[in-house]
């Protein structure tokens, strides 16, 4: 069986540690704040926030990041406010899909 779809988004946790950014055509990347990092890992990992700061000092800056992103979700926000930035960033990215490339 095929599936079709317009755009596809694949999740590489360690995309620019790992030099893959030019197999990509994108780069999405959702962003929050380092605090709130720390804390949604602590709850999610159950480890300590000094070994989230540990683990997040291995890995590209925030500011690299976002440097070289194409487009950004900002996840600091209510999931509502998320939904929204996804359904325009999906809009986006159906438009981008319908255009022939150059």
């Amino acid at each position: 069986e095929t599936l079709r779809s317009s755009y596809v988004v694949i999740a590489i946790p360690l995309l620019l540690e790992r030099g893959w950014q030019a197999e990509v055509d994108r780069i999405l990347v959702v962003d929050t704040d380092e605090s709130r990092q720390v804390e949604r890992t602590v709850k999610r990992d159950g480890i300590t926030p000094e070994q989230v700061r540990q683990m997040m000092r291995t890995q590209v800056t925030r500011q690299q990041r976002l440097a070289v992103a194409d487009d950004i979700l900002h996840n600091d926000e209510s999931p509502a406010e998320l939904s929204e930035q996804v359904q325009c960033l999906h809009q986006y990215y159906l438009q981008l899909a319908e255009t022939p490339e150059q």
